[in-house]
C-alpha cells in the first residue's frame, strides 16, 4: 500500500533542530536520508504527488540490534556476564526491573501483536522502547489498511510519553499531515496547500534549514505556489530567509511578496549575488533604518565591491549607516589594506573601529570580531617584523576594551605581552601549562601510531577508576551539612561504597558498587530507566558484534534531575563508567565538585579514555597518535557517537556526510553514527592532512576542521613563512582558531595522562 497515492494531502515544513540522533532497533529510512543531507537541492526531490518519495516508507529493524537482543534474553546466559541482567537482578523491586515485562516488550517489538491497543502497556519503564513498539504497530496497521487505527496511534503519540528527537517530529509532522490527522473528513476534502513552510518559532540549524527549504521549494513548484509565502511580511519571516545559502527565487519573486520595501533592500542584498544583486542595490540605493535589515544591505553592497577598500572605506563614511555597522566595514576594510602592506590606512581604519567600540557601539558579537582582528593585526606586524606597531595594538586593545571583553582580551594576548616583556610567561596547573605551550606555538609535531603509544593507551585504559569512583563518593557523602532523609541516605550510600574491595575489582562493574547504585536510584525511575536504557544498549552492541549504531548517552538529559543530589550524580556517574559512556563521565565530572579527589584524579574523569572495546581498538588501529584522536573526539563530539552539528558533521570525529559511501545513511558497520567507523574516517584525513603539511599540527588541524583551502590560504597571507604561534593567531575563522586551540591544550593533556604509564 502506498498512501502517497491514495490520499490527497497538504504539506507542513517545520524547523526543527536535535543535536542527538535516537540510535537503537529501528532503521527510519526517510530520516536518516534526511539525517545525511539528502534533501538539499530541490531540484534532486523526488517528489511522489506533493510529497517527497518515499516519507510513508516505513521503519525497519535493525538486524544486527535485533540479533544482539535475542541473544541477550536468550535462556541460560549467566547473569553475571551481562550488565543488563545484574542491573535487573538488584532492581527486583523496581518497575524497571521486571525481566519478563521488558522480554514481553522487545517481542512486541520484534513480532508486533496488534491486539495490542493500549500503547502505555508497552515497555513499562522503558519509553525508549515503548517509541520503538508504537511506531511497528503504526506502519502495521497502515500497511493492512487500518486506517482509523493508525490515526488512533497517532493520537495515543500526542498525549502520552513517547518522546521523539526534533527532527523525528519533523517527518512524523509529515505524515501525520499526509493522513489528514486529526480530522479525518479531511481526507476526502482535497488537496490543501500551506501558506508557510515552517513553524517560525522553533530553531534549526543550518544544514536542516536549507533541507526543510528545499523541500518547502519542492512542495511549491508542485502546486504552483509563490515560493515566498503570500502571508510573510515581517522582520523575523524575512530573516529566516536571510539565513539561507541559497534561497532558489529571485528578484521577481521578492518584488512581487508582501515584505515592506525596508525588508525587501535588505532581504535581496543579502541572497542576491552578482548581476542580479547589481540590479537589486540600484533599486534600493539607501540603506534600511532597523539595524539588522540594514546589516544585510550592508553585507550586499560590501559583497559588490569585494576586495576594494576604497569602496568600503566610502561605505563607512555614510552617515546614514549604524555606527555598529561602520565599526564592522572600518575593520574589513583594515584587513584589506594590511593584507597589501598598505600600514598607514590600515591602522587608521582598525584606529577608527576601535574608536566606535569604545563608546560601546555595535553588537557584543561585532565587538568581539574586532577584538579577535586586533590581536591578529598585531600578529601580522610580527610576522612583518614590525614589533613596535605590535605593541601598539597591544595598547589600543587595552585603552578601547571594558569589563568582561577586557578580560578575554588579556587572556587572548597573554602570549604577545610576555613576548613583549621579554618575560617567560607564568602559568600553573596542568591545563594552564598546555595552554602555555600552544600558545606559544610549542605544540608537537604530529607522531604517527607506534607501539609505544599503543601500549600507553591500553596501559592507562585497564587501570580502572573504580577505587576513585569509590573514594570520591565517600568524600560526597559527608554527612556535617545533611539531616532528615537526606542524611540516611547517605550514610547508608558510603556505607555500602565502603564494602568496595580493590584488590578484587577490575573494570568491571565491583558489586559493592552495582548495590550502592540501585540503593540510591531505585525510587527514582526517571533517573533510573534511561540509564539502565545505556546498560540494555551496551550489551545488544556487544552481543552484535559492535555493528549496531549505540544510544546517545541519557547524561546529558538528565543533568536537570541529577543536579538535585550530588549523590544522584554520583551513582549516575557509576553507571557511566560501568556501560563505558564516556560522553556521561565527561559530563558529569564537570559537575561535581572534586571534594576529595587531587586535580590529577580528577583529571581522570575530566579527560576519559575508552576500555577495552572496538573505540580502543579503532584507536589503536588508526595512523594517528592516540592522544590526537581523542583530543579531537572530545572537542568535536563530546564522545558522544549519535550526535550530529548544526552544520551536518557526524559522529565521534564529525565527519560530513559526502566522506562515507551513501552518506553513512545505512544501517550496518558503515553507518556514521558507529564510533569505529568515524574514527577511520576522522583518522585517514588527519592522516592526509599531516603528510601535506609535514605533521605541523597547528596547520593539520585547521585543515580538518576548515579544510585546507583555507589552511594554505591563511599560511600565504603571512607571506608563506611564519611562526606557530603567529599562524595560529592568524587563523581566519574564530571558531577555526579556538579549534585548534582548545584540541592542541587537549592533547597535551591526553599525552601527559599516556605519559605517566610505566
Amino acid at each position: 500500500m502506498n498512501p502517497n497515492r491514495v490520499f490527497p494531502i497538504s504539506f507542513i515544513l517545520i524547523t526543527l533542530l536535535s543535536v542527538q540522533v535516537q540510535a537503537g532497533p529501528l532503521y527510519d529510512p526517510f530520516l536518516e536520508q534526511f539525517q545525511v543531507g539528502r534533501f538539499g537541492d530541490p531540484g534532486e526531490v523526488t517528489m511522489d504527488g506533493l510529497w517527497p518519495a518515499g516519507l510513508m516508507e516505513p521503519p525497519v529493524l535493525d538486524e544486527h540490534w535485533q540479533q544482539g537482543a535475542r541473544q541477550l534474553l536468550a535462556e541460560g546466559i549467566p547473569s553475571d556476564n551481562f550488565l543488563t541482567l545484574r542491573f535487573l537482578h538488584g532492581l527486583e523491586r523496581s518497575p524497571v526491573g521486571d525481566l519478563s515485562a521488558l522480554r514481553e516488550s522487545l517481542e512486541q517489538l520484534i513480532n508486533p501483536r496488534l491486539e495490542a491497543s493500549q500503547w502505555v502497556e508497552w515497555a513499562p519503564g522503558h519509553p525508549w522502547l515503548g517509541k520503538a513498539v508504537w511506531q511497528r504497530h503504526f506502519f502495521h496497521h497502515l500497511d493492512q489498511g487500518r486506517l482509523e487505527q493508525a490515526r488512533l496511534f497517532l493520537l495515543q503519540r500526542e498525549h502520552g510519553p513517547v518522546q521523539l528527537t526534533e527532527r523525528e517530529e519533523f517527518v512524523w509532522l509529515m505524515r501525520k499531515t499526509l493522513l489528514g490527522f486529526p480530522t479525518p473528513t479531511s481526507v476526502s476534502s482535497g488537496p490543501q496547500t500551506l501558506d508557510t513552510p515552517w513553524v517560525k518559532e522553533t530553531d534549526l540549524g543550518p544544514f536542516d534549514r536549507a533541507q526543510v527549504w528545499s523541500l518547502w521549494v519542492a512542495h511549491a513548484r508542485a502546486t504552483g505556489q509563490s515560493i515566498i509565502p503570500s502571508v510573510w511580511n515581517s522582520r523575523d519571516e524575512a530573516a529566516l530567509l536571510a539565513g539561507l545559502r541559497t534561497p532558489y527565487f529571485g528578484r521577481e519573486e521578492l518584488e512581487a511578496s508582501s515584505f515592506g520595501p525596508e525588508i525587501k533592500a535588505g532581504l535581496g542584498a543579502t541572497l542576491f549575488t552578482k548581476d542580479e544583486l547589481a540590479e537589486h542595490l540600484k533599486a534600493y540605493p539607501h540603506p534600511p533604518a532597523d539595524f539588522t535589515v540594514q546589516g544585510w544591505w550592508v553585507k550586499g553592497v560590501r559583497f559588490s565591491s569585494r576586495g576594494q577598500a576604497d569602496q568600503y572605506e566610502k561605505l563607512a563614511a555614510r552617515t546614514d549607516i549604524f555606527p555598529g555597522w561602520k565599526m564592522d566595514v572600518l575593520r574589513r576594510a583594515s584587513e584589506l589594506r594590511l593584507l597589501k602592506g598598505q600600514w598607514a590606512q590600515g591602522l587608521k581604519n582598525l584606529r577608527g573601529a576601535l574608536d566606535i567600540a569604545a563608546q560601546d557601539g555595535g553588537s557584543l558579537g561585532l565587538r568581539r570580531l574586532l577584538r579577535y582582528w586586533t590581536e591578529q593585526a598585531a600578529a601580522l606586524a610580527l610576522a612583518e617584523g614590525r614589533p613596535e606597531t605590535a605593541w601598539q595594538l597591544l595598547d589600543w586593545g587595552d585603552e578601547t576594551f571594558k569589563g568582561a571583553s577586557l578580560v578575554e582580551w588579556e587572556k587572548e594576548t597573554a602570549h604577545w605581552r610576555a613576548m613583549r616583556l621579554g618575560q617567560e610567561r607564568s602559568a600553573t596547573g596542568w591545563s594552564d601549562i598546555a595552554r602555555k605551550t600552544v600558545d606559544s606555538g610549542q605544540a608537537s609535531p604530529v607522531r604517527k601510531r607506534n607501539p609505544q603509544l599503543a601500549k600507553a593507551l591500553k596501559t592507562a585504559g585497564e587501570q580502572p577508576l573504580w577505587d576513585l569512583w569509590v573514594k570520591w563518593g565517600i568524600a560526597l557523602a559527608d554527612p556535617a551539612p545533611l539531616s532528615g532523609d537526606r542524611l540516611t541516605r547517605a550514610i547508608a550510600y558510603a556505607s555500602q561504597l565502603a564494602e568496595f574491595d580493590p584488590a578484587a575489582s577490575g573494570n568491571d562493574l565491583p558489586p559493592a558498587a552495582l548495590q550502592a547504585i540501585v540503593t540510591r536510584l531505585e525510587s527514582q525511575p526517571e533517573i533510573l530507566a534511561p540509564l539502565l536504557t545505556k546498560v540494555i544498549d551496551r550489551d545488544v552492541c556487544r552481543l552484535s558484534g559492535w555493528k549496531t549504531s549505540p544510544m546517545p548517552s541519557p547524561v546529558p538529559g538528565l543533568l536537570p534531575l541529577l543536579r538535585r543530589s550530588q549523590l544522584d550524580m554520583h551513582a549516575a556517574l557509576g553507571v557511566a563508567l560501568a556501560t563505558g559512556d564516556m560522553r556521561g563521565i565527561l559530563a558529569i565530572a564537570y559537575e561535581l565538585p572534586g571534594t576529595g579527589l587531587t586535580p590529577q584524579e580528577k583529571r581522570r574523569f575530566l579527560y576519559p579514555l575508552p576500555a577495552e572495546g572496538p573505540i580502543r581498538e579503532a584507536i589503536l588501529a588508526a595512523g594517528s597518535e592516540p592522544a590526537l584522536i581523542l583530543a579531537v573526539a572530545r572537542n568535536e563530539s563530546l564522545f558522544e557517537p549519535a550526535i550530529r552539528s548544526r552544520a551536518g558533521a557526524l559522529g565521534w570525529m564529525q565527519i560530513m556526510p559526502f566522506h562515507f559511501p551513501e552518506s553513512g545513511a545505512n544501517p550496518g558497520t558503515g553507518n556514521w553514527a558507529i564510533p569505529a567507523n568515524s574514527i577511520a574516517k576522522g583518522d585517514g584525513l588527519l592522516v592526509e592532512n599531516s603528510q601535506r603539511y609535514g605533521g605541523d599540527p597547528y596547520r593539520t588541524l585547521a585543515a580538518y576542521n576548515a579544510g585546507p583551502g583555507a589552511a594554505d590560504r591563511w599560511l600565504r597571507q603571512l607571506g608563506g613563512e611564519a611562526s606557530s604561534d603567529i599562524y595560529l593567531a592568524w587563523i581566519g575563522y574564530t571558531e577555526t582558531r579556538n579549534y585548534v586551540e582548545k584540541v592542541l591544550i587537549d592533547r597535551e593533556i591526553y599525552d601527559g595522562i599516556l605519559a605517566d604509564q610505566p
